[in-house]
Order: C-alpha cells, then sequence, then structure tokens
C-alpha cells in the first residue's frame, strides 16, 4: 500500500497524539505534558495507594494549529505544603473536556494505549527516597530515527516494569541531556512525514524568508526532502546534513511527536517514488529537475531510502515501550545542539552568519519554540503559569502569543517571540562586550534544578548563554 496523508486518516486517530509524558515532579506538584488534536480542558488528578486523591490541577490546551493544542497540566498546593512522600506509589489520571462538547477519560482519549504496569490500571510513578543508596536514575541522550539498531531508549520500559510496584527499587527519575530531536540529520522519508503532519496538524503554512537567490520568500512545504541545502547554506548553517534539515515550526514540533509517540506513523511510509513526485512538484525548470534527478541517482539515493526504511521500521516498533515509560517517570530535559543544528552557536562567526540572516533566524526560532512546547514546559512550569505572579511570568506571555497563531501571526509576532526565548539580531550581539549570546532580564532560563531529599542535580544550558569562540584559522 502506497503512503497517503495524514490527511486521509486524522479524524479516525485518537484525539491523545503524543503523551500523556509526566515532566516534573515534586513533593507538592505534578505535571503532565499531552498533545491533542481537539482543544480541551484538561484535569490532572493524582491518587495515592489507597486510590484517594491528593492532588488537582486543570489546564486548557494551547493551539498552535487547527488540529495542534498542546498542554502541561500541573496539579499541585503551595510550595510550602508536603503532599507527596517517598515509599508511596503514586498513579495519576486525566480526564478532557474537548471543546466540541464531549468529554473522554485517559482510556478513550488514547483508545487504550499501554500506559500502565502489571496490576496497576493508571500511569504511576514514585518519589526519590531520602536514602542516597536508594536512589534510581535512568539517563539518556541523542536519538535519531535511523541510527544503527534497536532504540535502546526502550530498555528503560522494561527496567520500569520489573520494578513497578516497588518505589524503592523501580526507576525515580530520567534524565535526558540533549539532542531529543535530531534536527540536522533527518531521513528524507521522515522529513515528508513531518511536512505532511506540519502542515494538516497546523491548518496553516509558515513562509518561510528564504533568499530570493533560492526563489523565496516561500512556504515551507515547497522545500522538499533534498532541495533544502541550499537555502540554509546561505543562511548560515554549517551541518553536513542540510538537504533535509527540520526548517519551520510545525515540522520541528511534529518531530517530538513522532519520537515519543506510535500515533502519527503512517501504516506505510514514503517511498522513493513519492519523493521523486514531491520534487517534480516544487522544481517547476526541467533542467534544473533533470540535475536534481542526475545528482539522488549519482550519490544511490534509492538504496540509502531502503536501508534507512529497515532502521526507521526497528526505531518504530518501540515507540509503544518508550511512550509508556515516558508516561511513567518524571522526566527532565535540556537543550542540545542537533535539537536545532549541528555546530549552533559554537563559534562567533557561525553566530554572525545566522543572526545576520533571516531564513537563519527564524529557522532557530523555530526550534526554540518547539524546544520550549515540548520540553522546557514540562522542566520549569511555573514560567508558564498565568497565576504565579502579578505579571505574568515569559513563559505565560509565548503561550499566549502562539494561542490561536496563523502565518500571517506567527511572522508578525516574530521579534516578541525571540526576546522571549532568548535570539537576538547580529547587531545586537555586536554590541556585547564578548559577542555572547545571551538572554534578557525578562526571558525564558533554561538552567534550571531537580531536588530530593538526598540530592540535586543541575542542568546547565551551554547553547543560549555562550560566549562564541573565534574561529581559529
Amino acid at each position: 500500500m502506497a503512503w497517503q496523508s495524514l490527511s486521509i486518516s486524522l479524524a479516525g486517530m485518537p484525539r491523545v497524539l503524543a503523551g500523556p509524558l509526566l515532566r516534573k515532579v515534586s513533593p507538592n506538584s505534578v505535571t503532565v505534558w499531552l498533545v491533542l488534536h481537539k482543544g480541551a480542558d484538561v484535569a490532572l488528578k493524582v491518587r495515592d495507594a489507597n486510590g484517594a486523591e491528593v492532588l488537582t490541577g486543570n489546564r486548557h490546551t494551547v493551539a498552535i494549529g487547527t488540529n495542534l493544542h498542546i498542554v502541561a497540566v500541573t496539579a499541585a498546593e503551595p510550595p510550602t505544603t508536603v503532599v507527596l512522600t517517598e515509599g508511596v506509589i503514586y498513579q495519576y489520571d486525566l480526564t478532557f473536556d474537548f471543546d466540541d462538547n464531549v468529554s473522554f477519560d485517559l482510556a478513550t482519549a488514547t483508545r487504550n494505549a499501554s500506559l500502565s504496569y502489571g496490576s496497576l490500571k493508571l500511569p504511576s510513578f514514585c518519589l526519590p527516597p531520602a536514602d542516597i543508596n536508594d536512589l534510581r536514575l535512568l539517563f539518556g541522550s541523542c536519538r535519531i530515527p535511523h541510527g544503527n539498531g534497536r532504540d535502546a531508549f526502550a530498555v528503560g520500559d522494561g527496567l520500569i516494569a520489573q520494578t513497578a510496584e516497588n518505589a524503592v527499587a523501580r526507576p525515580h527519575q530520567l534524565l535526558l541531556t540533549g539532542d531529543q530531536i535530531y534536527a540536522d540529520d533527518v531521513s528524507s522519508a521522515v522529513l515528508m512525514m513531518l511536512t505532511d503532519a506540519a502542515n494538516v496538524l497546523l491548518g496553516w503554512k509558515e513562509i518561510l524568508p528564504v533568499g530570493a537567490k533560492h526563489g523565496g520568500p516561500m512556504a515551507g512545504d515547497r522545500l522538499s526532502p533534498r532541495l533544502r541545502k541550499g537555502p540554509l547554506e546561505q543562511a548560515g548553517f554549517t551541518s553536513d546534513d542540510l538537504d533535509s534539515h527540520l526548517m519551520t515550526l510545525g515540522e520541528y514540533v511534529c518531530m517530538y511527536l513522532f519520537v515519543w509517540s506510535d500515533v502519527l506513523w503512517p501504516k506505510d511510509m514514503p517511498a522513493h517514488s513519492d519523493i521523486l513526485a514531491g520534487g517534480r512538484a516544487n522544481i517547476t525548470d526541467s533542467i534544473e529537475f533533470g540535475h536534481w534527478l542526475a545528482d539522488l541517482m549519482r550519490r544511490g539515493f534509492e538504496g540509502g531510502m531502503k536501508r534507512d526504511a529497515e532502521k526507521i521500521q526497528l526505531f518504530r516498533e518501540g515507540l509503544v515501550e518508550v511512550r509508556r515509560m515516558l508516561a511513567n517517570i518524571p522526566s527532565y530535559m535540556i537543550v542540545d545542539d542537533h535539537e536545532i543544528t549541528d555546530d549552533w552557536n559554537m563559534t562567533r562567526d557561525i553566530c554572525k552568519r545566522m543572526y545576520g540572516n533571516d531564513l537563519g533566524v527564524r529557522v532557530i526560532q523555530n526550534g526554540l519554540v518547539a524546544y520550549v512546547l515540548c520540553q522546557h514546559w514540562g522542566n520549569a512550569p511555573e514560567q508558564f503559569d498565568r497565576f504565579a505572579a502579578a505579571v505574568d511570568p515569559p513563559g505565560a506571555t509565548l503561550l499566549r502569543l502562539l494561542d490561536g497563531t496563523d502565518a500571517t501571526k506567527y511572522a508578525s509576532d516574530g521579534v516578541a517571540v525571540q526576546k522571549i526565548i532568548g535570539i537576538h539580531g547580529e547587531a545586537d550581539l555586536q554590541r556585547r562586550p564578548f559577542n555572547d549570546v545571551f538572554h534578557d532580564d525578562d526571558s525564558l532560563l533554561y538552567n534550571y534544578s531537580v531536588e530530593g531529599p538526598a540530592h540535586q542535580i543541575i542542568f546547565t544550558d551551554t547553547r543560549t548563554w555562550v560566549r562564541a569562540n573565534p574561529v581559529i584559522e
């Protein structure tokens, strides 16, 4: 069967497209992240070993697109209140009051996805112990769908399953130190699925400020796989893997959905013929298309796609386990280079080229917005809490800018968005004493810490607070 657009199958999919991911957990709060294709008010209830509700909270989703609704909902008590303690297996439940006037429980909204272990009926977790010798941490980093072999990340699911009902023995926290997605080494088939999913879920097409030399500005979906190297090189990107680099906000967000959940994956992936058809549609000049086709043949593109397809299938087979693991252990993440692009902010010359180019700034903006929505919101939900202070924190302001956005609004809000996420143009960088990339006082901060009764973990943002090294010739 040939690959089909997500537009054909979305209506028949479960309403929860990704998640639940269990994120920040403390003695007085629990945060859970999800992505839905219908807007909803999401209620979170945390239950103790006896089934009694000990924490509750609710939040409405943020509409990044017509069919793309994201939320990190927190159940919390005042910071001085201790509600959750070590040695207890807690479970949590979610209910959804959708904007189209239907209500679902978690099982219905996920179509009975596998989200729990053993005799536990719901996703579960436990707090870190006071005895450091009993602390169990899982660590992971750097996942790429077409890597060699099976996805080792899924091993964590088995480790939790073995000890799920033992609060001392089961893993207590999952630490993910970067590269939860690869933006700059994307297989052609995966990029085609991501571009299609972005169009369907957003319901709007982002117009990228591609240079006139490469026919821009243009909608991102006109840059088919294997058509992106030229525009990105002009924008200052330096990766060796630019042919199918992520570019639009929708592509960046959808990559997270594809690596954390199996829901959006089609039965059949795009084939060599689908890539050629896309190139034919987007390259109007016959001579230019001929050169492009000849280059693909010279580089053994069809054989490479077949090899990648085998690897991607192995990756896909582990996603049920990955999704269940992420629902059952508090996870903490930090941005690294590949979540945006290889060599991101590595040298002064790289920063000068990227931040001095409109397309460079936009692509970095898209990668960072996706990181904030999919990773940082769960790391530091207090930065997104509309009621945390008299003045909204920067995350809450960003969510307000993005809620109900479209192509026109997203472009016009660019300067405000960039200020919040920590992006500055080349002229601003030149005024800095060391030409360093930096954050304003009222922007998001990606550094954070995780505390337990016997340990502290400090996550340091080494990418957006950088004194860029000069290139040494």
